[in-house]
């Protein structure tokens, strides 16, 4: 049976999966996910909560979202309606990459999803109206373990591709992190 993911980690740590769906005169076929081809990213892990959101407005900013403690988790992400620009900060205190930030496209048309692993936040922001995107989680949100790292923080610099317009007063109101912060 034909493999229907490609994992593309040149981009680590963002790991891009190209989906491979099948088409004919009627239309396409796609798997969103398979634990058996997943098992190289997310091992013993089990997909646990999955959640889609919904952004009305191009240019909004979603993120940027993460969890501590035993609630740390992986994601799968895919963009099912319109375009985002999707960005990880790497929060993993011993990483060379620590607090910097990777991107990419995800575009409904395009057939790519994204792998996050534990140790990132994780944010988007809309290219396009009525945008849709599916979560898939390997734990349980969990609010008293959930943190946000304010998008605008000066100590990430992210280069969001579009003014931002409408913003989550939580996600706003985020102070930027402390010169102390050591990462999780």
């Amino acid at each position: 049976m034909k493999k229907k993911f490609n994992f593309i980690k040149k981009n680590k740590p963002l790991i891009k999966i190209k989906r491979e769906p099948i088409s004919d005169n009627r239309g396409s076929f796609q798997r969103l996910f398979c634990k058996k081809e997943f098992n190289s990213l997310i091992g013993k892990k089990n997909i646990v909560q999955i959640n889609r959101a919904y952004t009305k407005s191009k240019a909004t900013i979603r993120g940027m979202h993460y969890q501590i403690g035993n609630t740390t988790e992986d994601k799968v992400v895919t963009c099912i309606k319109g375009r985002v620009f999707d960005v990880v900060i790497d929060l993993r205190k011993k990483s060379k990459n620590f607090l910097k930030w990777h991107s990419c496209i995800l575009d409904c048309e395009k057939n790519i999803s994204t792998f996050i692993p534990h140790g990132f936040a994780h944010g988007y922001q809309t290219l396009t109206n009525n945008c849709e995107l599916i979560y898939f989680h390997t734990d349980y949100y969990d609010i008293k373990n959930s943190k946000i790292i304010n998008f605008l923080d000066p100590a990430i610099n992210i280069k969001w591709p579009l003014k931002s317009k409408l913003l989550s007063k939580k996600d706003f109101n985020k102070k930027f992190i402390n010169i102390n912060f050591k990462g999780i």
